[in-house]
């Protein structure tokens, strides 16, 4: 957002996930905050997060502000493309990685014709004359225009051919697949995960339900190291630098955590995860 030329106003104070009350930002303090140069407003989707998408967009309407919002984590569940849209958001942002499986540098933007238009427009290659032009006539009317647009914030952050595709096979792939049939195979890798850490020293793994997303199984494995042997960070770090490399999630390594998540593993690369663990926890120490 700012880079391209956006300022951020935060609205509001978080006080349940900082615990320092019980209410968080509130519909009325958006309303308060919008004035004549409120360009749009950006809602950070989550599982429950306050306040409610329904009463952002009631208070963006009356001001007739649009609605970003930045679902980029929330799939699974599938019907979340389509809920922020039914929801009245103007425009929705997912990532073509994560939950969807496709390639990291990739991403979604859907909503209204003419704002997925008006991005299209900061990102295609421009170097054309006027008379050979041709956008996307779903998307834009080229007389509108009355030439060809300069290159715009987005030139410098295109995604290739090659990506566009991905992205679009993890899509239909991802689209085809019911949720409960996405969690059983998600299941059998976790399962899979657990039994083959489950002995290695140091290490507590268990399966863990993730109920914001659709009840997405992962994998948590809880580190209780002995003295001079590695923590959950230094762990997460060597695992990342094995061969092959595992990206745990360490985002609570502090408190002994990693969390894996079998998006994009296969049960037939489990022993080779159980191997980058065995030697992350037994490098430097014989």
């Amino acid at each position: 957002m700012r880079a391209a030329g956006a300022r951020l106003i935060e609205v509001g104070l978080p006080d349940r996930l900082t615990a320092c009350g019980v209410r968080d930002t509130e519909a009325w303090e958006i309303e308060d905050a919008i004035g004549e140069r409120t360009a749009g407003i950006l809602y950070l989707a989550g599982a429950h997060s306050p306040p409610s998408l329904a009463s952002v967009v009631r208070v963006a309407r009356a001001a007739n502000v649009p609605v970003l919002v930045d679902a980029a984590a929330q799939l699974p569940p599938a019907s979340n493309l389509r809920r922020y849209i039914d929801e009245g958001a103007d425009l929705v942002v997912f990532s073509g990685g994560k939950g969807i499986g496709g390639p990291s540098a990739s991403g979604i933007l859907c909503g209204r014709r003419r704002l997925v238009a008006s991005a299209l427009l900061q990102q295609l290659d421009l170097d054309y004359r006027y008379e050979e032009w041709q956008p996307p006539v779903q998307l834009i009317d080229k007389r509108e225009f009355r030439g060809v647009p300069r290159h715009g914030i987005g030139r410098a952050c295109k995604v290739g051919k090659e990506q566009i595709v991905g992205l679009l096979t993890a899509l239909n792939r991802f689209a085809a697949e019911d949720d409960s049939a996405r969690n059983e195979r998600l299941l059998r890798i976790a399962t899979a995960l657990v039994e083959s850490l489950r002995h290695l020293p140091a290490l507590r793994v268990e399966k863990i339900v993730d109920a914001s997303h659709a009840d997405l199984p992962l994998v948590q494995i809880t580190v209780t190291p002995a003295a001079g042997s590695p923590d959950a960070a230094a762990i997460a770090a060597r695992l990342r630098t094995a061969t092959p490399a595992v990206h745990a999630d360490a985002t609570d390594a502090d408190n002994g955590t990693l969390v894996l998540v079998p998006t994009c593993p296969e049960v037939e690369d489990v022993p080779a995860i159980r191997a980058s663990f065995k030697a992350a926890l037994t490098l430097g120490h014989g």
